[in-house]
């Protein structure tokens, strides 16, 4: 059987949700760096299945690990979504870029934390993941986190560091997102968040007596 033959048979196990002849595949020289006809990246299937096994495997075999699937998205950007924290260490150890955008200017970051997946945020963190960064729309992980109602990876952000006074491109910042969505807990836990980070006075201003 030809390589082109191999790498064909892999894809559509892996489509059908047939790993073990995946292994096989990539076992007798299948390209690692292949996708489906729709773009998507094996490594990124591999993910999303949680096959972590065949993720090592892909990675050990030099699998270009930022490789972009449809919408812009890497492996490590579906393992932030669903919450797969091992996948994830596993895609970060394997040179991951954790700053790495889709089109919509969203990092993994953001998925963890608008998914609520407290431990990959964690990890994300840990890796040095931009608090920060904002999408396209301005958003950062924190507003997602509060658009979404998810207290527990707002907290671990704001321990982190996160800004709770930047706001999106329409000017609303975190806890304004929290009010519109009437997310309760959010809105107690970004008025402590807001109140640990005064905002900076203009130059030339004197408070008022």
């Amino acid at each position: 059987m030809t390589d082109v033959n191999i790498t064909t048979n892999m894809i559509q196990a892996a489509i059908r949700g047939a790993w073990p002849p995946v292994k096989e595949c990539l076992q007798q020289g299948a390209d690692p760096n292949v996708c489906t006809p729709d773009g998507m990246p094996l490594l990124a299937l591999a993910t999303l299945a949680a096959e972590r096994e065949t993720v090592q495997l892909l990675l050990s075999m030099g699998v270009n690990v930022n490789m972009r699937g449809p919408g812009g998205l890497t492996a490590l950007a579906w393992a932030s979504c669903y919450g797969l924290k091992d996948i994830a260490g596993d895609l970060l150890s394997g040179g991951a870029e954790v700053h790495c955008l889709d089109i919509l200017g969203r990092s993994p970051l953001m998925y963890a934390a608008m998914m609520g997946h407290v431990s990959v945020v964690d990890l994300l963190v840990s890796a040095n993941a931009a608090l920060d960064q904002q999408d396209v729309t301005g958003r950062t992980a924190l507003i997602f986190s509060a658009m979404a109602g998810q207290p527990s990876t707002a907290s671990v952000l704001l321990k982190s560091g996160a800004d709770p006074q930047l706001p999106d491109h329409a000017g609303s910042t975190a806890l304004m997102v929290a009010q519109r969505h009437g997310r309760v807990a959010l809105c107690a836990l970004l008025g402590v968040g807001t109140r640990s980070h005064p905002t900076p006075r203009p130059r030339g201003m004197r408070p008022r007596r």
